[in-house]
């Protein structure tokens, strides 16, 4: 049996709870709360790699480590920046053209508002 793992065993990805429930809350009506948590995992890993909040990568990476398909991580990814949890970027080559290169993402703050929505005694 293996010993229980602790937060010295290695590497880790921070998230934030509220985000996490504002994520379901927003993407519940629709019913794509697995997409949208999958999406902000990924971006939360990423992030973590980078050991920056803000970061630029291209969307076959969010795709591989979320299992998202590209068309369906385009939507999430524009809910996530309604929602104020991701501030996306696009890049495009400096020679003025309109070649793209991969996008900059940012792990938004929540509002201070959100950060204390549920009581101590409900908290995960």
């Amino acid at each position: 049996m293996n010993a229980p793992r602790t937060t010295k065993d290695g590497a880790w990805c921070w998230l934030a709870k509220p985000a996490l429930r504002e994520i379901r809350k927003v993407f519940d009506q629709s019913g794509d709360v697995a997409y949208g948590l999958a999406v902000y995992v990924a971006l939360s890993e990423i992030s973590s790699n980078h050991r920056s909040e803000t970061f630029q990568v291209p969307c076959s990476e969010i795709q591989q480590r979320s299992g998202v398909s590209r068309r369906k991580i385009d939507g999430v990814l524009r809910r996530l920046e309604s929602a104020k949890l991701v501030g996306v970027t696009a890049n495009f080559v400096s020679s003025g053209g309109k070649e793209r290169l991969p996008n900059t993402y940012t792990l938004l703050q929540l509002p201070s508002s959100t950060l204390c929505d549920t009581p101590p005694a409900q908290q995960e």
